[in-house]
């Protein structure tokens, strides 16, 4: 990308979160500027997740906004229902295409600012090719993240959230970098756990998730699955919060 020929997205010592998230957002501004409808697309690199479009399901006679107030097929009604639909449909396909096109355009644009071994790594990584043959922009910046963020380990998943878990507790905020930009990087490296299915290694307190739902009124051995799994995400929750204000300037 034209400005950005000495910045990309590295591994090794060269990789770390903050020139990651940095760097995303140089290339979130420029799609912001020169992408036409550009919001799906800045929407899925925020997420690192696709945006999902579904065309609206075509009206019936007898639904209820096709009907007059006795419940009776309306045929004014159904006629301005179908127009309303096929406005909407024509919306949602005009979005499907230029979503298609901008992922594969951001996916050359992500790619290029890959340094040469990252590439490397990348095609050997599992479900490059596929992930490749439908321009899955999201599904790249993931992989991208794993190893600038220094999780460079994805074949053994194993090792891999182990070596997330490490770099997620020794992360410390940068006296140059802002509190939302701390936050930010603690989240990407969240979620890179999370890809690699190690979320549920941050919520295993057994004796603070019970203290947390005794505090409720709960008795451990009599706690619902869905009592179990909201004391978990809170948990979670207050675990994250204490590990991110440890390491905060």
């Amino acid at each position: 990308m034209q400005g950005l020929e000495n910045d990309t997205f590295n591994v090794g010592a060269s990789s770390n979160p903050t020139k990651f998230s940095k760097l995303l957002k140089i290339i979130k501004q420029y799609i912001q500027k020169t992408y036409k409808d550009p919001d799906d697309m800045v929407k899925t690199i925020q997420q690192m997740k696709r945006v999902i479009l579904n065309y609206p399901e075509k009206p019936k006679k007898t639904d209820a906004a096709c009907c007059d107030a006795n419940r009776d097929p309306d045929p004014d009604m159904f006629e301005m229902t179908v127009f309303a639909w096929q406005e909407d449909y024509k919306l949602i396909k005009s979005r499907m295409d230029k979503y298609k096109c901008n992922e594969s355009n951001t996916w050359a644009l992500i790619y290029d600012q890959c340094s040469t071994e990252l590439k490397n790594k990348l095609k050997r990584t599992q479900g490059y090719n596929t992930a490749k043959s439908g321009n899955n922009m999201a599904k790249l910046l993931t992989m991208i993240c794993g190893y600038c963020c220094q999780f460079n380990l994805l074949i053994n998943k194993f090792m891999a959230i182990v070596v997330a878990k490490k770099n997620l507790y020794y992360f410390f905020h940068e006296a140059e970098q802002s509190s939302a930009g701390y936050h930010k990087d603690n989240m990407v490296m969240l979620k890179v756990i999370k890809e690699y299915r190690g979320a549920g290694l941050m919520i295993h307190f057994p004796n603070m998730l019970k203290q947390e739902l005794e505090a409720n009124g709960i008795d451990l051995s009599k706690a619902t699955s869905e009592q179990l799994e909201d004391g978990k995400k809170t948990v979670c929750k207050k675990f994250l919060a204490a590990l991110m204000l440890t390491g905060a300037n």
